[in-house]
Formats: C-alpha cells, structure tokens, sequence
C-alpha cells in the first residue's frame, strides 16, 4: 500500500511503497531552499533525510535510519508543458518520457502503465502507425493535461504551506475499475 505523510509547516513530504515482502521503494519530496547541506555523498544525503524526517512517524524514521544511502537517487523535478504529439515518425514515447507530471501526483507509474495499455490497443486497431499514434494521443492528452494541471497546483500549496490533499483523478478512475476507451 503505498503511503504518502506531508508536513505542511516544512514544505516536505516523505512516502514509501512496498514492492516485496523485503524491499520497498521510498522518497523524499522537498522545497530546494531546505537543502541546506551538500548532498554530494551517502553520509551527507542521509544526514539531511535523518534531520527532516525527526518530526514523522516511526515508519519513516525505521525507513530513513536502516536505509542504503549507496543506491540512493536524487531527482531534481522539472515542469514542462504537454507536447504536442508523443510520436515522431515510428517511434512513440510513453510514460514520463512522453509526459511528466511534477511528482506531487504520485501518478507517474499508473500513467506509465495506462499509455501503455491505451497504445497497444491503438496499435491493435490501427494498422496505419501514424493513425495508431494519434488515437493514442487524443485519447491520453485529456487526462495527462489535467495532471500537469493538478501537480502546479499541488506544488504550490506543498510550497506555500496550504497543501490539504488532493484527489488525483487516474487513480480514481482506476480504484472504480473505469479506465479511457
């Protein structure tokens, strides 16, 4: 079950999604003007998780203390407006390469999984790639602008302080079972 905990007063977020029995993916979402320390090494980044992690739930320090700070990742989220197709000639893109939502959605991964289930039936339909590609396209682009959309908003109450939650509505399509046709 993935868990998302949010400090309002922090501008900071930390969350964790089980993958197995013995392993779990988990992150750290954070204003850039907290990082204070150089975050150059393992020794450092776990410094910096450790301290803004003190105010949260014995989860999230367990998860943060017992952490290898050697395999860590640090991703510096970038905004960008909808491209105008997610195809060129007989290459398609999907998933974050197609589109990226700032992370505040935590809908990366079913959107992944939901262009790639809407492009093979396009591409099962269609035998023509470019008519294939551009179902796809008018199928996904809804749904994927409203989550640029939703991640700006969401970033700017994380920012502000005003962040209350937020339905993302992939998720909710997914949770009734209804998916785009």
């Amino acid at each position: 079950r993935f868990r998302k905990f949010i400090s309002h007063e922090k501008g900071l977020a930390l969350g964790y999604v089980p993958c197995s029995s013995d392993r779990m993916v988990w992150f750290m979402q954070f204003d850039a003007e907290l990082q204070l320390n150089d975050l150059s090494s393992p020794k450092k980044i776990h410094a910096h998780c450790s301290h803004y992690a003190a105010d949260f739930p014995d989860a999230i320090k367990e998860i943060v203390q017992s952490n290898d700070y050697t395999t860590n990742y640090l991703w510096r989220s970038t905004d960008f407006d909808m491209l105008e197709r997610f195809h060129q000639g007989n290459v398609g893109l999907i998933g974050d390469a197609a589109h990226v939502a700032l992370p505040f959605t935590s809908a990366g991964v079913a959107n992944a999984l939901m262009d790639a289930k809407t492009l093979a039936s396009c591409m099962n339909h269609y035998d023509d790639e470019e008519r294939a590609f551009e179902k796809f396209y008018s199928l996904r682009r809804r749904a994927l602008e409203e989550h640029v959309k939703l991640g700006r908003v969401i970033q700017e109450n994380f920012l502000s302080g005003t962040y209350v939650g937020a339905v993302i509505p992939l998720i909710k399509q997914l949770e009734s079972g209804s998916t785009n046709k």
